[in-house]
């Protein structure tokens, strides 16, 4: 119960207070070398000062364990028993650690986040602690992450494992937080694909192709309706709409990325190569045969020139229009 949970919080020492308030800044679940690294004072530039932190952080984790609030569920990792001590140990995190120590713990995990993120290390962790990470980083009371794309980024990749890790409605509201960065245009073009791709994928094709839209016009108003990526963001929605099963709007919006293309690119490159293709298989796909067999001839035309017969791409292509 609640009351046993505090009482028993009352009976632990000080050091074990600090190490379960800087465990709760980093969620239910870590990765254990980054709550060390946090525990350790880092402006303790002197080597013996250090290895005194150090060691002072291995025993707090110690009695974390041995007093049952922590455990290692797998190696390098550390976690809660369960969520309601970990909600103990961050109501109580205020008459241990000061402001400044708190955000001092965040920062610290945003920044070995990041250098995990550019070494591979991240993509190696397994997804919950991914999840539980994110989670921590994304709280508002301590917000370590700089606003803008960063913060959008770590947002979409956190509602993409939910989708995985089985917490849909969770994922949508993340989503919704996304479409506010969206509307401030402060959101990069990936991130609203993806951020759309989830809405699909939660069942709100409406709301998704919403999104996409916003994004396209907000884009051909700065950029113009011929830029790059604008030209990407109107391909992204017709392919929502294709996904959707919208087949005259997504041929519409292919034809129109396909001419401007057309328009602006090097005969046969990659973009019109490409546009030609799903424009093809969605005449395909509603039995519009003729028109699908013409851009397939077209697309051939384009794939001889810029790969060649022999190329993969230009023989599955091939094999597209004699299906």
């Amino acid at each position: 119960s609640d009351m046993e949970h505090q009482l028993a919080w009352g009976v632990l020492s000080e050091s074990t207070h600090r190490a379960l308030s800087v465990a709760s800044i980093h969620g239910y679940l870590s990765y254990e070398p980054w709550l060390w690294a946090s525990m350790v004072d880092p402006d303790a530039l002197a080597p013996s000062d250090y290895l005194v932190g150090a060691l002072r952080a291995e025993a707090a984790l110690a009695d974390c364990c041995d007093s049952g609030w922590l455990r290692r569920p797998f190696p390098e990792s550390i976690q809660f028993i369960d969520t309601a001590l970990q909600q103990v140990a961050a109501n109580s995190r205020d008459g241990v650690l000061s402001p400044e120590e708190q955000r001092r713990v965040a920062v610290t995990l945003y920044d070995k986040v990041m250098e995990a993120r550019s070494s591979g290390l991240w993509q190696q962790l397994p997804l919950i602690i991914r999840e539980s990470v994110l989670t921590a980083l994304l709280d508002d009371s301590l917000h370590p992450i700089p606003d803008g794309e960063v913060r959008a980024m770590m947002s979409v990749e956190l509602a993409t494992v939910q989708r995985v890790t089985g917490r849909p409605e969770a994922a949508r509201a993340l989503v919704e937080r996304l479409r506010a960065f969206e509307q401030m245009g402060s959101i990069m073009g990936a991130v609203v694909a993806t951020s759309a791709e989830i809405l699909f994928d939660l069942g709100e094709a409406d709301a998704a192709l919403a999104l996409l839209q916003a994004e396209h016009a907000r884009l051909a108003d700065e950029t113009g309706e011929n830029d790059p990526v604008t030209l990407a963001a109107l391909h992204n929605l017709a392919a929502v709409h294709t996904a959707a099963k919208r087949f005259p709007e997504a041929i519409d919006l292919y034809r129109q990325v396909l001419d401007r293309r057309i328009s602006v690119l090097p005969p046969a490159h990659e973009f019109i190569r490409a546009t030609r293709r799903d424009l093809a298989q969605v005449l395909s796909e509603c039995h519009q045969l003729d028109q699908a067999i013409n851009v397939y001839e077209d697309l051939y035309d384009d794939n001889l020139e810029a790969v060649g017969a022999s190329h993969p791409q230009c023989i599955a292509d091939s094999l597209s229009l004699y299906r």
